[in-house]
């Protein structure tokens, strides 16, 4: 039977791995709890408000772009000693996080507030608050997209069993937030909070791609250039979508839910379609998927963008 051995050297050696991401989620956790004990001082209710954007914003950042993420960290991890290989695959997934990650922020946006109206106004959550929980959500978006950047840069760190730089990522975001939160709060009142958050994950991200490139050699970067003009585009067409939904349903009468639904739902389907129909103008999706009837062939244009 099993006995747990302190002196096992294989058991040391993971407690001394352990280490790091302990450390990493106690700093991590540490900075919340002091956003929460300043945004204690703005007023009643303010906690839960930024509460309720900050579940939203994790929930859709996890349930959209953590897959990417959870894949990404096993195929880094097959070309550990391939450093060509490794800059590929992490080049590629740059370039699948963004293609799901910058329309998804896009939208959020412009939906935050009528998702909000639709999920939480009632009883003592009225308009107002959906209003400021929207605002919120909105200020807090570039957190979605630079968190995700921060966990794929760190992918290689992990692949090579070098814990160290993550954690620094992690100490840079927690001292960052805390001082910047303590800043903008004073100025800004609650949106500084979300404000705060933003611009620290920014400073974590800096500091990860200046590791990676250091320490990984160039990702090649410069080869996202097309590839970032055509995504943009496409996610341009999909505001204006979006925009365009938001007049028409302006025109409907309803009320109650039925209005809440439609307010939410008809941007958001007219946004999906116009960045759909746009993705396969701009190229940005191979028009042979159409016609090849599935997945048979590769969803982008081959391997260069």
């Amino acid at each position: 039977h099993w006995i747990l051995k302190p002196t096992d050297p294989k058991l040391l050696e993971i407690f001394r791995s352990f280490r790091y991401p302990l450390v990493g989620h106690g700093l991590a956790e540490s900075s919340i709890i002091v956003q929460d004990v300043l945004g204690s001082f703005l007023g009643s209710g303010y906690i839960t408000l930024m509460r309720y954007s900050t579940r939203i914003v994790q929930a859709i950042a996890g349930l959209l772009l953590g897959s990417v993420m959870q894949v990404t960290l096993p195929r880094v991890s097959q070309h550990a000693t391939d450093l060509k290989a490794l800059r590929r695959t992490l080049l590629e997934s740059s370039k699948l996080l963004s293609i799901i990650g910058f329309p998804v922020c896009i939208w959020l946006i412009f939906a935050a507030e009528p998702m909000v109206v639709l999920f939480f106004e009632r009883g003592e959550f009225s308009r107002a608050d959906a209003t400021l929980t929207g605002t919120i959500i909105g200020l807090m978006v570039p957190y979605i997209l630079l968190s995700r950047i921060v966990s794929l840069a760190q992918t290689p760190f992990y692949a090579t069993m070098e814990m160290r730089p993550p954690v620094m990522s992690t100490l840079i975001f927690a001292l960052t937030h805390i001082v910047l939160a303590t800043l903008l709060v004073s100025l800004l009142g609650l949106f500084g909070l979300p404000i705060a958050l933003s611009l620290a994950m920014l400073c974590s991200a800096c500091y990860m791609i200046y590791k990676l490139q250091s320490r990984f050699g160039p990702v090649g970067w410069s080869e996202m250039r097309g590839f970032a003009f055509r995504l943009s585009a496409t996610s341009t067409v999909a505001g204006v979508g979006f925009a365009l939904g938001t007049s028409l349903v302006r025109m409907i009468t309803a009320s109650g839910w039925v209005a809440k639904l439609l307010d939410f739902s008809v941007p958001t389907f007219f946004a999906i379609c116009a960045f759909v129909v746009s993705a396969f103008v701009f190229r940005l999706i191979d028009g042979r998927f159409l016609l090849q009837g599935g997945w048979s062939r590769s969803f982008f244009l081959g391997r260069r963008f």
